[in-house]
């Protein structure tokens, strides 16, 4: 009877025990599980030469981008290095949409909204990388903004030109944020935070939870070089190195490489210089002279590092894609006997736009050309000349000497029937480099332009070459895919793969004026 009354006690009190006993749930261990089911990468954000910004979790872009060169800002913060069903992070969608202010890029973690936006005209490219949809230690919020379109520079598109001044750098700074508009911006920054908001920019909620530092934390600290940017001129190349890592170079000795190939990306020659030592986030600059040698129509790579002697946390970033020199230049004819000037017609912008008037459509071709060779003129033909009337150029009457004309046509009419266009005075040199105009269309049909410049003193008419409208912008998207200008005629190609040759084909049957042919191998 004792034994059975010390059983049924023993099992008493094991079910006190079990039933006193709290279930473990996920929720009970997550603060810390949570985030050690984690593995990070870096999150890199990019800005085009617009002002747009791209966020990817690759160290380098893909050749060939719209609106490059693209600077590398460093990394951002760090993300999910994937989908982890375990712990259900949430994916992250990138879409694209192109128009008047560049390539933009617009990052959602709705499904819902990403079809809401392609139903406005943006295009889903996928999953960018995957977020945290809940804070965990050692996570922080990262913020989603968006400045619209400021209404007063909605028509005037030229501050566009001047865009590189301003976001020239890869700090966030106030300057570049007043100038952007219809962009969005993303951060974890407080102090980027603030900038954009006093600028302009709305904050639009968070996009989930980031890491500021990689997790699980990297064993070592390391260095980490890119190339940032570079800046191309006649005879030299500037170079921005960044260290991007987390400690830095130390004493060891490194190089910069510059390699320059020529149109047809035959090797050339190499240059190298000493590269100064960096701590992490420091960038500096380094200067090639070429002593000499045009690289003008020639094409360049840069390396920093080429010979791995500084150990790096990532060496696959060294090295920039193959770049563009500055383009050749037509060689403007010195001045004959007659005292004519062969103007040179540099053609800078062109875009074709439809403006509503009285229920009908207006259909215009806006431009931004120069005259490359602005110097043949005397300073004395820029001053105004008051020993004659007042003359109208545009809209308003003018007493300046110089009067640019310009004229169009369409694309296979005879090109000696130039139509008379847009009136500009000249009252200085920086006249010629920037002049903005506006052509109407009927259903898009300007395919040729010309400069005339008229001297009201001398009654001289120096003229341009002709340019066609529709070649315009064809070599940014061919070069890059490997073909090249045949002797620096824009609507003229040689392509060395049948990928390029196929792009420039599709282009010539969309009704771009241009030429392609194809390279035949050597045997």
């Amino acid at each position: 009877m004792k034994r059975s009354l010390g059983f049924i006690c023993l099992l008493v009190m094991i079910a006190i025990l079990i039933t006193a006993t709290p279930i473990l749930r996920l929720s009970d261990v997550a603060p810390v599980a949570f985030a050690q089911a984690f593995a990070t990468k870096p999150l890199y954000r990019y800005q085009s030469a617009r002002g747009q910004y791209l966020y990817t979790t690759d160290s380098k872009l893909p050749p060939g981008l719209s609106d490059g060169p693209w600077e590398n800002e460093g990394v951002v913060c760090h993300v999910a290095k994937g989908p982890n069903h375990e712990v259900q992070t949430t994916a992250v969608y990138q879409l694209a949409k192109s128009d008047d202010f560049g390539v933009h890029y617009f990052y959602t973690n709705k499904s819902d909204e990403a079809d809401t936006a392609e139903a406005d005209g943006w295009t889903r490219q996928g999953i960018a990388f995957h977020v945290s949809p809940k804070q965990v230690p050692g996570t922080v919020p990262l913020y989603r903004l968006y400045k619209p379109v400021v209404p007063a520079k909605q028509k005037d598109k030229s501050w566009l030109d001047k865009i590189g001044e301003f976001i020239a750098g890869p700090e966030f700074t106030e300057a570049g944020a007043e100038v952007l508009q219809d962009a969005h911006f993303y951060t974890i920054r407080k102090d980027e935070l603030s900038i954009a908001r006093k600028s302009g920019f709305n904050l639009e909620g968070r996009v989930g939870y980031v890491w500021e530092t990689p997790y699980p934390p990297p064993a070592a600290l390391a260095p980490d070089l890119i190339v940032q940017r570079t800046q191309a001129d006649d005879t030299s190349v500037t170079v921005v190195l960044r260290n991007q890592g987390t400690a830095n170079t130390g004493g060891v000795k490194y190089e910069v490489a510059l390699s320059v190939y020529d149109d047809k990306n035959n090797f050339l020659y190499k240059l190298h210089q000493p590269a100064p030592g960096l701590s992490p986030n420091q960038s500096s600059q380094v200067k090639f002279d070429t002593g000499g040698k045009s690289l003008m129509g020639k094409r360049y790579q840069v390396k920093v590092d080429e010979a791995n002697v500084v150990e790096e946390s990532n060496e696959d970033n060294n090295e920039t894609e193959m770049l563009s020199g500055p383009p050749l230049r037509l060689k403007a004819p010195a001045p004959n006997d007659s005292g004519l000037i062969p103007l040179v017609l540099d053609l800078k912008s062109y875009h074709q736009r439809t403006q509503q008037a009285g229920g009908a459509q207006l259909h215009f071709a806006d431009f931004v050309i120069a005259i490359a060779n602005a110097k043949d003129f005397p300073k004395d033909a820029f001053v105004p000349l008051t020993i004659l009337p007042s003359e109208y150029c545009g809209a308003h009457e003018s007493n300046a000497r110089l009067f640019a004309m310009v004229g169009w046509g369409r694309e296979g009419k005879d090109t000696a029937a130039i139509l008379k266009g847009a009136c500009i005075p000249l009252s200085s040199p920086a006249a010629l480099a920037s002049m903005s105009f506006s052509i109407p269309e009927e259903k898009g049909d300007v395919g040729l332009i010309r400069v005339e410049i008229r001297d009201r003193l001398t009654n001289l008419m120096h003229q341009s070459q002709i340019i066609k409208v529709g070649a315009f912008g064809v070599a940014e998207v061919l070069v890059p895919l490997g073909c090249y200008e045949f002797l620096g005629r824009p609507d003229d190609f040689y392509c060395k793969n049948k990928t390029a040759m196929a792009a420039c084909e599709n282009l010539q049957k969309k009704g771009k004026p241009i030429k392609c042919r194809i390279t035949t191998p050597k045997p």
